[in-house]
């Protein structure tokens, strides 16, 4: 389900929590749909009841991965992802980080990939000022996956 507005799912999500449901907070880029991603949003709701995978918008990929991509519009990856069985709900963010989507959903777990460490996530800066801390979970990458190698492999050609 795509939400527009992330009001409407802090609710679903509130609601969730009261019934005792786990809520899991995943997201990414998405630009060229490949095995890992899909092995990553397995994982991801392996951990939870309700798996919500945030999409970087279009603007907010231009910011940290260059003014080359992304190559596929947002709301086509939006619609994309949606459609994956593991993903419960969906929605597009503008910022670089997920800070303000756990803030304003207060997962009970989140999830990155493993070009990341717990150590070097964005988002730790700000958790010591929630309420609710998730438990962290980091996925590893399916080896020579990316996106970005997808894209150089292409342009080698």
């Amino acid at each position: 389900m795509i939400f527009s507005d992330r009001s409407e799912l802090v609710n679903v999500v509130r609601e969730l929590k009261t019934r005792g449901k786990t809520v899991g907070l995943a997201g990414g880029v998405f630009d060229i749909l490949h095995v890992g991603h899909i092995r990553y949003l397995a994982y991801a709701k392996s951990l939870c009841d309700f798996l919500v995978v945030a999409v970087n918008s279009d603007v907010s990929v231009k910011m940290f991965k260059g003014p080359d991509r992304p190559l596929t519009p947002e709301l086509e990856r939006l619609e994309i992802i949606d459609s994956i069985k593991y993903v419960d709900a969906c929605l597009l963010f503008n910022e670089t980080n997920q800070f303000e989507n756990l803030r304003l959903l207060e997962p009970t777990i989140f999830v990155k990939g493993g070009d990341y460490t717990v150590d070097k996530l964005i988002e730790l800066d700000g958790l010591d000022k929630l309420e609710v801390k998730p438990i962290i979970s980091i996925f590893n990458l399916v080896e020579g996956k990316s996106t970005s190698k997808l894209i150089e492999k292409i342009k080698a050609k």
